[in-house]
């Protein structure tokens, strides 16, 4: 005759394998690299305004020159930005601001310039045969 013990832990084992296959590790698996353009700065020194550095905000146009777009919603202070958002074959135009402490913003910085990459293209003529 079994525990209380032994039937518990075998019923926690049976739930922990079963929420194992449930949950969706095998997408995790299944997703290829994801490619980004990598942005980089150095903070402004001085940093002028209220003196504190809150964030930077992070642009991105089309065209040179902009229009620009703030692509970072929620701006922190931090010195890379990965943009993953770009399509394929597109050429991109990045301006970076700061934001001090209390709210205001810099005037964009020199502007950069990347073109997005895409993943290969996928093979031809697959086939499976059956025997």
């Amino acid at each position: 005759m079994s525990s209380k013990r032994t039937k518990f832990s075998s019923i926690l084992i049976l739930l922990v394998a079963v929420g194992f296959w449930v949950l969706p590790w095998h997408a995790l698996l299944a997703q290829s690299p994801q490619h980004a353009i990598t942005l980089s700065w150095t903070a402004p020194s001085p940093v002028g305004g209220s003196g504190t550095v809150g964030s930077y905000g992070v642009y991105r146009s089309t065209s040179t020159g902009g229009p620009y777009t703030k692509l970072n919603s929620t701006a922190a202070n931090i010195l890379t930005y990965a943009d993953t958002t770009g399509t394929a074959g597109t050429k991109y135009f990045y301006v970076v601001t700061t934001i001090d402490s209390n709210g205001f913003e810099s005037a964009f910085s020199n502007e950069v310039s990347a073109t997005a990459i895409g993943n290969p293209n996928p093979p031809q003529g697959v086939t499976a045969v059956s025997k």
